[in-house]
This record gives C-alpha cells, structure tokens and sequence, in this order.
C-alpha cells in the first residue's frame, strides 16, 4: 500500500510547477530580480502528457533537469538583471521540440516564454508581460 501510495504522489507531484531560483537572486525582495515564466497548459493532474507544456532545460548552459525527467524542469526562474540564455522544451503527448532563446532581464519586470505550433514546427519568443512587446530573440542573435 506505502509503495501504490508513493507512486501516485510522485506521478502527480511531476506535473506540478516547479520553480528555480538562480544563484545571487534574492527571493525575499521582489524588486531585485526578474521572472522568466512559459506558456504551459496545466489542466491534467495525472495525465500530464495531455498538456500542452514549455518547460525549461538550462539557463546560461546550467542544466535544470535531469535526463529522463528524473528531476521535474521548471517552468519559472527567477533570475538577476541581465543578458539570460534559456534553453526550453516543447513537450505535448509523445513529442517534443528544442529551442533556444534569449532575454535582457530587467529587475522587477515579469517575462513569458511563447510558442507558436505551425504543422510540425513550434517557434519559441519571449514577450514583456506588461507590454506585451517581443523582447530578445533566438539564441546566437544576443548582444555583444
């Protein structure tokens, strides 16, 4: 019974949002980072792969998860002021999709990883959530 009450706690746990905070990040003062969040469905408790997930893989080559999804990745950061590459996953049913994108963080301001599925093809953006305006780009356009 201990070990049927433990799967279901893991498999439903693995569906929730998990958040990581970078190193030098404040948590206590809301004004001395930013928030980077993704466009993930999370209406399946159990049935996780129903969703429609962005999840993230590593912010500025760290890696966040693990392979095999032994580890959840998150969904939010919470990073300083700056120039952030971030690695992201497109994950619905038995797909999945890479992409990478970049953002010039600024403290106190909220950020959203978009996805746009077009056929086959999902194109990833990141959007100031306040003004809705497209801001960094795809990875290897960062500023010098």
């Amino acid at each position: 019974m201990k070990k049927l009450f433990g799967a279901v706690l893991i498999i439903g746990l693995s569906g929730c949002a998990s958040t990581h905070i970078q190193k030098g990040v404040d948590a206590s003062k809301e004004s001395s980072f930013a928030v980077i969040q993704t466009e993930t469905e999370k209406e399946h408790t159990f049935l996780t792969g129903l969703d429609q997930r962005v999840v993230i893989k590593s912010l500025n080559g760290e890696m966040l998860a693990l392979p095999g999804n032994i580890y959840p990745a998150p969904d939010v950061l919470k990073v300083t002021s700056g120039v952030h590459k971030i690695e992201v996953q497109y994950r619905h049913q038995n797909s999945y999709a890479d992409g990478c994108v970049w953002v010039d963080a600024i403290a106190g301001n909220t950020y959203l990883i978009r996805r746009k599925l077009v056929n086959y093809a999902v194109t990833f953006w990141v959007e100031n959530t306040d003004t809705n305006e497209v801001v960094g780009g795809i990875c290897g356009s960062e500023p010098e």
